[in-house]
């Protein structure tokens, strides 16, 4: 047997569950003077299991991130928020909570294709000013001491990818296909896959520079096959929690991540 190989973890956000009562209370006696509502909770939810499981880089948000960018919509109409001060503030305000909790935390997005009234992009005539307003968001956030950003999109549009692209964004899809693969590769040099899609990987390898690919709560086997295309320190494990993964999913996420070689 090899010697033990201790690969880093990451996050790419999670979708807690509604906090109970007594969760919310405890919450809000340790935030003493700061503006807190139920999203606050919720990030606060998202993030602390990662921290105390030991997450290497750990990440804020998720799709669930979408009611506060919901509150500020007008009368169904999309194109209402863009010019929406209040929510850049909001979004700002937030974090600034989960750097409190977390120095150097990433963050979770939902991108368009999560959010239903966005759903006409690239076609509706308002795509650009979506574009700039999550670039907007993004900037207010890392003002505030985030890392970089997460986006939860189904990434089959080249041009919503294009769009929404930027030096501190990395795409997570809901579906891992070739040519969403093939688009994120365009954009990106890493990309995360469960067991079941990493047999996707290999037919890439050919035709895009993959620097370094992110195993989703990894089995060994996959592991093992991952190591015969990639160096070590290429490789990281991560996941991103829902409700259904039960209360220890982060911990499996660590002890996932040391292979003994």
């Amino acid at each position: 047997m090899g010697k033990k190989i201790q690969f880093q973890t990451i996050s790419f956000g999670s979708e807690p569950e509604t906090p109970t009562i007594s969760q919310t209370a405890d919450f809000v006696s340790k935030n003493q003077g700061y503006e807190a509502d139920l999203t606050t909770v919720l990030l606060s939810s998202s993030l602390n299991p990662q921290k105390e499981a030991g997450i290497n880089q750990t990440c804020a948000g998720g799709v669930f991130y979408r009611d506060r960018f919901s509150e500020f919509l007008r009368d169904n109409d999309p194109s209402s928020i863009f010019s929406e001060d209040r929510i850049l503030a909001a979004t700002h305000e937030d974090a600034c909570h989960c750097v409190r909790e977390v120095k150097h935390t990433t963050f979770a997005l939902p991108g368009p294709s999560r959010i239903p009234l966005f759903a006409g992009i690239p076609d509706a005539d308002w795509a650009d000013d979506c574009f700039a307003f999550y670039r907007s968001v993004r900037r207010s956030m890392r003002d505030a001491g985030i890392q970089s950003h997460v986006i939860h999109d189904n990434c089959t549009d080249p041009d919503v990818i294009s769009g929404l692209s930027g030096q501190k964004v990395l795409f997570f899809p809901d579906n891992i296909t070739i040519p969403v693969l093939e688009n994120l590769l365009e954009v990106q040099r890493t990309i995360a896959v469960s067991d079941e899609e990493y047999h996707l990987i290999p037919t890439l390898l050919d035709r895009y520079d993959l620097k370094k690919i992110t195993l989703l709560q990894p089995e060994a086997g996959t592991i093992q096959k991952a190591l015969t295309l990639f160096d070590p320190d290429q490789i990281l494990v991560g996941g991103y929690k829902i409700a259904e993964s039960g209360i220890d999913y982060w911990e499996e996420i660590v002890t996932a991540s040391s292979y003994p070689g």
